[in-house]
């Protein structure tokens, strides 16, 4: 009973100090991120991070080498969790336009908000394609096949017909993507941002409606013209 009880001790021990771990580790990823938007890459320090994190620096280079290592796993773990949320937003029954906004905000909104709507946008750019280019092109990759299987589940079931347009799924999802580059941009506000991704998504997506949905929307823009 004694040794089952000191066991039972020890590996509710292990459990605290793995989530005090991960509770830290979150806590540099966002101070890093923080720090960053507000002071650039090259002027955040290890020193810098640590304090927006509310740790030692010793304590911090348990975790981490250096800087350059924490940004890319704050990459990393933004682009997971957008991914995350995306495919989410791509399930249910919602309007079809409002699940391809909604994943295309789950995957843009916090970089948006980060790298865009900071002083430092076209340093935090930069520094993202030098350290972190192989993990924005995954996530872009999987993002593009998220996006394509949401097409090909609308064709199937009567949400979107594509060959009035004569392109692929996979076309599609790619000129889509391609066409919110051009939304981004230094110093863009989020709701312009949101405003203008809604408009996109609506103009895309309004040359693919299938006849009967196509009338149905011309008779309520008529009403409301």
């Amino acid at each position: 009973a004694a040794d089952s009880a000191r066991r039972a001790g020890d590996h509710g021990r292990v459990e605290t100090m793995a989530r005090a771990s991960t509770d830290k580790r979150a806590r540099i990823l966002e101070a890093a991120q923080v720090h960053t938007a507000r002071y650039g890459f090259r002027r955040t320090s290890m020193e810098d991070i640590a304090n927006q994190a509310g740790i030692s620096r010793a304590a911090l280079y348990l975790l981490f080498r250096n800087k350059e290592e924490i940004f890319r796993a704050a990459a990393e773990e933004l682009q997971a969790d957008a991914l995350e949320a995306a495919a989410e937003a791509l399930k249910g029954d919602a309007p079809f336009e409002e699940r391809i906004r909604t994943a295309i905000e789950a995957k843009t909104l916090r970089f948006v908000e980060l790298a865009f709507g900071s002083p430092h946008g076209s340093e935090i750019l930069d520094e993202s394609n030098r350290l972190c280019g192989d993990v924005i092109g995954e996530a872009r990759q999987r993002f593009l096949e998220l996006l394509t299987q949401a097409f090909r589940r609308a064709v199937q079931r009567g949400e979107v017909d594509l060959s009035r347009v004569e392109l692929s799924a996979t076309q599609v999802a790619e000129l889509l993507l391609r066409s919110t580059q051009g939304l981004k941009g230094s110093g863009v506000a989020i709701d312009d941002y949101r405003r203008q991704l809604a408009a996109l998504v609506r103009v895309f997506l309004a040359s693919m409606q299938p006849p009967a949905r196509r009338s149905a929307a011309q008779r309520r823009a008529a009403r409301t013209g």
